[in-house]
């Protein structure tokens, strides 16, 4: 056993059943919030990173083959009419 300063005493028994307080409770609930909340927002800065590098490298390619820019043209139309055609 160790004393230390302000008379506490601390002794190396572990405590299995351990109760906190309830506001402690909500705000350690609040802080893991605010930590995924956090987490969430890098991961879809992240992923609009990714789509905005995609979609200049995309606009690259079809800058340099005007053939290109058409054939993305009728994909996209054809893509459209299938969703229109097949979703009554």
């Amino acid at each position: 056993m160790k004393k230390l300063k302000h008379f506490c005493v601390f002794s190396n028994q572990n405590s299995k059943d351990v109760r906190l307080p309830v506001q402690l409770q909500r705000a350690m609930a609040a802080e893991a919030e605010a930590a995924r909340e956090a987490r969430a927002k890098v991961i879809a800065a992240e992923g609009e990173f990714k789509a905005s590098t995609a979609l200049k490298e995309a606009s690259m390619v079809i800058a340099q083959s005007p053939a290109a820019l058409q054939l993305r043209y009728l994909q996209v139309t054809k893509h459209f009419l299938n969703l229109t055609l097949f979703n009554r």
